[in-house]
């Protein structure tokens, strides 16, 4: 795509282009991010904490 014609939609349509794609569910992130569902955060946190309840649970026997 020409670069002028990137800037224009840009300026002109970038907007709107990001409402329609939120109406449908999507959303737009950078290429490095990682994106995971609520659920799957969720899990993380919950396997996190499990781990340093355990660890800081052992420091104290010791």
């Amino acid at each position: 795509m020409d670069g002028s014609t990137l800037s224009r939609f840009k300026a002109d349509h970038l907007e709107r282009a990001c409402q329609l794609l939120a109406a449908v569910g999507l959303q737009v992130a950078p290429m490095d991010a990682v994106v995971v569902s609520r659920d799957d955060l969720q899990a993380l946190k919950r396997m996190a904490y499990k781990y340093l309840q355990a660890e800081i649970e052992s420091e104290e026997r010791d």
